[in-house]
């Protein structure tokens, strides 16, 4: 199992090769559950707006192939489970009034 540390610098660096520079703002994990109860690991990628528009312009299956390719190579045996947000959406997310 992966420390954060690790996780997050496998993913920026996965998602900066995908994207540009600076377009990693934050990688949030926690533990989580998959399929029939085994381990896995919710993986939070906070971006910036330019790098959403350019994986939603077709670099986001490649991206996540990637990242679950290097995380597995790296000895990460849980499931990861990816999400993208940028920093407006969490920001929507943690507001009870939206």
């Amino acid at each position: 199992m992966l420390g954060r540390e690790q996780i997050k610098q496998i993913v920026s660096e996965v998602v900066t090769a995908n994207t540009t520079p600076g377009s990693v703002r934050d990688v949030m994990t926690e533990p989580a559950t998959a399929f029939e109860g085994e381990e896995a690991v919710r993986i939070t990628i906070v971006l910036t707006p330019d790098a959403v528009t350019q994986l939603e312009a077709g670099a986001a299956g490649d991206t996540v192939v990637q990242i679950m390719d290097r995380l597995r190579d790296a000895g990460e045996e849980r499931f990861p489970i990816l999400q993208y947000a940028t920093e407006e959406e969490l920001e929507q997310v943690g507001d009870p009034e939206s």
